[in-house]
């Protein structure tokens, strides 16, 4: 059979633990953070620039707890990562680090420098060396659970709360000193909170969220929100509670492109732990919505230029992210068969993750990316590399075929996908025998428009984008 055009379809892809998990195109994990045996990674931080430079720290603990703060980039339009550097000047255990883009497109990572004397501080990129880190010299309390944005006028913004959990703390780092350090809430209650994150608005003010425990007259806990106004800090606000004896855990923030905020968290009720999406709409908080029907743990999420809210979660065994799109929540996207605790970003084109595997051996630090623009990837005919391939007119009409090969017998999904990549129709989802098949798409074209037939089979996605004129 001649095949008078031939486009290959093409993307990476990780199988579905199950049949309610489906498929996704994210990229082979690449380990950053490239340790030895008996080393361990902690808390990874990722933050990207306007030019489209990926900025990564996290602690490297060494077998006696003695931990330091690294650094790696992956310049825009490099496919690799730099070589770790260490950018802290000591060690203590228990550390600590955000990294986050400031004034001059610089990367910035600040840390606290151990739990006991919790002191904080922050260092920039200055050429190809790191500057003499510079401590918060106002700050001499005990701190943990650092975050770190910046905002688009290159100020970091800075949270944590004291290792007793009664303090939410804030700084601001502008230029080259610290201009503000202040005391968002504070609990007459110890370890009444804890766990803040940080999000600046196009106004340049910062969004917190933390954990709450109200412990009269029964114990009660909540994710809690507060903004930053030219008069202050806003009265703090419990958000709705998925379950009312439910215990929110690790609660994250972002901002969509209408600058409302976005809230994910782990929900903890006993035996189970759901992670959670809160995001405001109009002028209020919508109900709480659980993103897995199992077990979520440790959720972090970003929202791309198009307004879809990823979010990244674990279970027991696996990594997955969920996209709100437009007209609701999408599948289950299956990122690796390991769990891990990550950290997500989005540009024009690609969302990004940095997170921490459990590997045999020491937890590393591993980034992967897809393509979400449209949710597939698209690639010319000249790199063709099975028999895949579209054969007649396309626009398309009644004589289109798209034709594939299993070498082995594979479990075969064909979805239909309109022009942003939203799922519209899925004819075939099963199970078939090694041979050669036929898809005829037509049919299932809804009307005139743009489309994408996306196969996946045999440990891979591929997609043809399809024009119907008639």
């Amino acid at each position: 059979m001649k095949l008078n055009r031939v486009v290959e379809i093409a993307a990476v892809i990780s199988l579905a633990a199950s049949a309610s998990r489906s498929f996704a195109q994210w990229s082979e994990p690449v380990n950053v953070s490239r340790l030895t045996s008996g080393v361990v990674a902690w808390y990874p931080s990722l933050a990207i620039d306007s030019f489209g430079t990926l900025h990564a720290s996290w602690s490297h603990r060494m077998s006696n707890d003695a931990d330091w703060i690294e650094y790696s980039c992956k310049p825009a339009g490099v496919d690799t990562w730099t070589l770790p550097v260490r950018v802290s000047r000591d060690s203590f255990p228990y550390r600590v680090s955000a990294v986050a883009v400031g004034a001059g497109h610089k990367p910035h990572v600040v840390w606290q420098s151990d739990v006991q004397a919790g002191h904080l501080y922050i260092a920039h990129k200055d050429g190809d060396t790191w500057t003499i880190p510079k401590r918060l010299e106002a700050w001499n309390g005990n701190g943990t659970w650092l975050r770190a944005e910046a905002d688009r006028f290159g100020r970091i913004h800075v949270v944590w709360n004291s290792v007793d959990n009664n303090h939410i703390w804030y700084a601001c780092y502008q230029d080259t000193s610290w201009v503000v350090l202040d005391s968002i809430v504070n609990d007459t209650n110890p370890y009444a909170l804890g766990g803040p994150d940080v999000v600046a608005g196009r106004d340049g003010f910062p969004r917190v969220v933390y954990r709450w425990t109200r412990y009269q007259p029964n114990a009660r806990y909540y994710v809690t929100y507060v903004r930053q106004t030219q008069a202050g800090w806003t009265p703090p606000e419990t958000l709705p509670k998925a379950f009312w004896d439910g215990d929110p855990r690790g609660a994250r923030i972002a901002l969509d492109t209408a600058d409302q905020p976005q809230v994910v968290w782990s929900e903890v009720r006993w035996p189970n732990t759901w992670a959670i999406h809160l995001g405001w709409t109009s002028d209020s908080w919508n109900r709480p919505f659980r993103l897995d029907t199992t077990k979520g743990y440790a959720p972090a999420l970003c929202v791309d230029p198009r307004n879809q809210t990823h979010v990244v979660f674990a279970d027991d065994f696996s990594f997955f992210e969920r996209v709100r799109e437009p007209d609701g929540w999408g599948p289950f996207w299956l990122i690796d068969t390991m769990s891990g605790q990550g950290e997500v970003v989005a540009d024009s084109q690609r969302v990004h993750l940095l997170w921490r595997m459990a590997t045999p051996g020491g937890p590393d630090v591993y980034y992967s990316s897809r393509r979400w623009a449209t949710g597939i990837q698209e690639c010319d005919a000249g790199q063709m590399k099975d028999l895949t391939a579209i054969s007649g007119p396309n626009p398309v009409d009644s004589r289109t075929t798209i034709v594939y090969e299993l070498r082995q017998a594979e479990l075969v999904r064909i979805d239909i996908l309109d022009s942003v990549g939203r799922l519209l129709a899925t004819p075939v989802l099963a199970e078939m025998p090694a041979g050669r098949y036929l898809f005829r798409p037509y049919q299932h074209l809804p009307g005139r428009g743009v489309y994408f037939c996306r196969i996946t089979y045999g440990g891979s996605e591929k997609a043809v984008k399809l024009i119907k004129t008639k």
